[in-house]
């Protein structure tokens, strides 16, 4: 008798530590473009956009992060690059600085956003911590209109994409 209540204690005790492994997807982006207010403008910005599997959307998503490679510049050893969830519908094919914006450069949620800091020069990984925007986009698909990443202070500088880089990335951890 005493073997079996000391076996159902310590099963009590172990239940809270006991978790259930997370399991992680890796998606491509579907589209990745760069608008610029000129060809020889500093100031790009980048808009990227993901498709997320039917499968996430019986799942939470406890983490997600957009993933790609950049080239940095700036006078400050490092750049910082801040991304948005972008508020209007856009097309590879046909967007620009100027359109389909309701604002020129984009239309994005200022309330939330994911910052990583890169140091100057080529073949770094920037790092964005989108998981808000993912859990929108599952709740809402209709929201789902991709990221905008731009420079932000207080480490201005710029950076450049080039598709020899590969395709931006989302990994997600459920």
């Amino acid at each position: 008798m005493r073997s079996r209540i000391f076996l159902l204690f310590f099963l009590l005790l172990a239940l809270p530590v006991m978790a259930v492994e997370a399991r992680e997807l890796v998606v491509e982006a579907t589209d990745v473009v760069a608008i610029r207010p000129s060809v020889a403008s500093q100031d790009m910005r980048l808009l990227i956009k993901f498709a997320l599997p039917e499968a996430l959307s019986r799942n939470s998503v406890d983490f997600a992060c957009a993933e790609f490679d950049v080239g940095c510049r700036g006078a400050k050893g490092a750049v910082s690059l801040e991304a948005f969830q972008v508020t209007t519908a856009w097309d590879k094919a046909s967007v620009s600085w100027a359109g389909p914006w309701k604002k020129v450069g984009g239309d994005w949620d200022d309330d939330v956003s994911a910052e990583c800091v890169l140091p100057v020069g080529d073949g770094k990984t920037a790092y964005l911590d989108i998981t808000d925007f993912v859990n929108v986009w599952l709740e809402e698909p209709s929201k789902n209109f991709g990221i905008l990443v731009k420079v932000s202070e207080p480490l201005s500088g710029s950076f450049s994409r080039d598709e020899a880089q590969g395709r931006p990335r989302l990994r997600i951890l459920y």
